[in-house]
């Protein structure tokens, strides 16, 4: 498995290139393992737990599905909460609390 801070980068980069989907799956499930690769670290899924994320509204017709280790998409889910949280910092509340 990959470094943690290094997949966290890989998966921010990849949603903010539009490679990923930047918000939470429609439909998500979990069990046995397909065998094929995750979408965040591309490695095989096989031998463990694995979540399917199921996008419906996407903007194409039909859904688009990505298979994850619980690890990754814990990271995915993380990265998802960061990126679209409101950009005011602490220091813009601080400056703003006189």
């Amino acid at each position: 498995m990959m470094d943690e801070d290094f997949l966290r980068d890989r998966v921010r980069e990849a949603v903010q290139a539009g490679e990923l989907p930047n918000r939470f799956p429609d439909r998500l499930f979990g069990g046995m393992p397909s065998g094929g690769r995750c979408a965040f670290c591309e490695e095989s899924t096989h031998g463990g737990m694995e979540v399917e994320l199921v996008f419906t509204d996407n903007g194409q017709p039909g859904q688009t599905t990505y298979y994850a280790h619980p690890r990754c998409f814990s990271i995915f889910a993380g990265e998802i909460r960061v990126l679209s949280a409101p950009t005011s910092s602490l220091t813009d509340q601080a400056a703003n609390a006189d």
